[in-house]
């Protein structure tokens, strides 16, 4: 469609800024599923493949004559008849093998590989629109747009088929958790917009913890002072024969912690994230075995209660060298 306009004897063509405007972004693959064990069934009742589609337009888009396939060499591999897909609707379609276009469900010609593989989604000019990630996902993973119809991809252990990704709130990190010669500051951004809260002692976030307002600064904090390493794991060596505990007589090389998620009104809506970040000078050549960080409340190790480094509740005054 063509709309021409006339000011003062010029003449400016809208044309094309119009027919952008009336159809917006392209249908896309939201979600998919390559390894369907329980999630969902068939109308066979078998666990198939499936592949979710999702219309960001506020319109209708009829899908006759676009296809689906696992293989660029043939595009049109299978055909969608005519079906309508609601703006901002979701659909559903099993990657079965079963080739159903007249049921009341679609099945594709094709199922997915459990080992990973692309998909494509052309429309009906056969012209490729979307394609998703080459991604091995484990029994009952998804792959899902969050939000629906971005560009973010997430492995997902909460399918959502047929229905809105957004359910389960995901977070970015400027960097993930590792070695770093120099400090820098790590930004921690919410897909959805919800608050991140966040700790660096270890302990579980919640909606009284930090809120990450824009980024934390990941520093060198072996020049902080010890706490936890300064927490007496032994009774006093006057009470017991064995070599009690001592303070360290140094410094001890620490690392950042930081653990967050995200809320919205009050409940969480993302999972714990932990990353650990060793910064240091040297830390590239600091160490000649691989490090692990193994990340757990202090409270689990050094809480007077359930603490298992410390004497504790289960201490007998009278036989100090042998309980807690």
């Amino acid at each position: 469609m063509k709309l021409i306009l006339y000011f003062s004897g010029a003449m400016i063509l809208i044309g094309t800024l119009f027919s952008f405007q009336l159809w917006g972004q392209e249908i896309v693959i939201n979600e998919f599923m390559s390894d369907n064990e329980i999630t969902i069934q068939d109308e066979d009742g078998d666990f198939s493949d499936w592949i979710e589609l999702y219309n960001p337009n506020d319109h209708t888009i009829n899908l006759w004559n676009y296809g689906l396939s696992d293989n660029v060499g043939e595009l049109g591999k299978w055909i969608f008849p005519s079906i309508d897909l609601p703006g901002h609707g979701f659909l559903l379609i099993f990657a079965s093998g079963k080739e159903r276009q007249d049921s009341s469900e679609l099945h594709t010609n094709f199922k997915i590989s459990s080992g990973g593989e692309t998909l494509y989604l052309v429309n009906s000019a056969g012209v490729i629109i979307d394609e998703t990630i080459n991604k091995y996902l484990a029994d009952d993973k998804v792959m899902a747009r969050i939000p629906d119809g971005s560009d973010h991809w997430f492995e997902s252990s909460n399918p959502t088929p047929g229905s809105s990704n957004e359910t389960e709130n995901q977070l970015l990190f400027s960097s993930v958790g590792g070695f770093f010669s120099a400090p820098f500051y790590l930004k921690i951004t919410s897909v959805l917009g919800d608050t991140v809260f966040y700790t660096l002692d270890g302990s579980i976030p919640t909606d009284s913890s930090g809120i990450c307002v824009d980024s934390l600064f990941m520093d060198d904090t072996y020049t902080k002072p010890n706490y936890y390493s300064e927490i007496p794991t032994s009774p006093e060596q006057r009470l017991i024969s064995y070599h009690a505990w001592e303070s360290p007589d140094a410094n001890i090389d620490k690392a950042n912690i930081v653990r967050c998620a995200s809320f919205r009104n009050g409940m969480r809506t993302s999972e714990i994230y932990t990353h650990t970040y060793f910064v240091d000078s040297n830390i590239f050549s600091k160490y000649s075995m691989p490090v692990i960080s193994l990340v757990t409340e202090s409270a689990n190790f050094f809480g007077f209660d359930k603490g298992i480094y410390v004497p504790g509740k289960m201490q007998e005054p009278n036989n100090p060298g042998v309980t807690g």
